[in-house]
This record gives structure tokens, sequence and C-alpha cells, in this order.
């Protein structure tokens, strides 16, 4: 992941740009070892997402030593304003992504498998209702 300044006629309006992705599998295969998936987000995109609490955002600000790639004098400013994005809701969404990261480690969600089964069942057999917790059946057009 990474984050870019738009050019001036970006910024104005004259030309769209929220981000680029760059992945080494075609759109719509799943990535496997080795592949590479790199999105490179507009500077603007980047803290409205970050402002949001997005956890794999917010990621990048706290990057360190050799883990960084590349990284300029306005990269560096970024990651200092880093307490400027850190906020109750980003710690409640950074902890749900936590969670969800530590049960499929553990065998407790099979999320991987979505895709194969949504393909199968024709709906997603995974969605379940958030009150009483029985299977919502989500058609796939």
């Amino acid at each position: 992941m990474g984050v870019c300044v738009e050019p001036p006629e970006y910024i104005v309006g004259l030309r769209p740009f929220e981000h680029w992705v760059f992945r080494t599998q075609p759109e719509g295969v799943p990535s496997g070892p080795g592949d590479l998936d790199l999105t490179i987000y507009g500077l603007r995109k980047y803290c409205r997402m970050a402002l949001k609490g997005s956890p794999t955002v917010l990621l990048l600000l706290f990057i360190i030593g050799e883990h960084v790639l590349e990284r300029n004098e306005l990269g560096a400013e970024l990651q200092a304003l880093a307490p400027a994005f850190v906020s109750r809701r980003a710690g409640r969404a950074f902890l749900g992504y936590v969670d969800a990261q530590r049960r499929g480690l553990v065998g407790d969600r099979h999320a991987t498998r979505t895709r194969e089964l949504s393909a199968e069942h024709g709906y997603d057999t995974n969605t379940r209702c958030t009150r009483c917790g029985s299977p919502i059946r989500v058609r796939n057009y």
C-alpha cells in the first residue's frame, strides 16, 4: 500500500483520481503465495479512510525501519501526524479487525471459503442475522 499526492489537475477536479491498483493476478482471481497486490491511494482518499478508522490504512502510519520500502519528506510528515488519526472509533474498528484475524488463525471463521461457497450455492452461506443469528440467503446476480 502507498500514498501519493495527486497533481494539481486532479486536486482541483479536472481529472478524477482516488487510487491506482496493480495485481499480478487478473481481477477476480484470488491472490496466492508470491502474488503482488499493490494499491496506491491519493492523499485525500487515504486521509478519509484513516479518519474513518480503517485498520489496514492506519497501519501505514506506524510502519518503521526496514519495513518501509520508500518514504520521502511528505511521507515522514504524514507519519508524524499519526496521533491526529487515532480515535475511539478507529480503536473499535482496529479491535474488530484484530479479532477477525485471530479467529481466522485459530480456525473460528472461514472467510476464505466465502467466495467458493457463494459461487457453489448462489448465495453467501456465511451471512447471518445480527439479531437472531439465523442464516440470511443473499442471492448473487
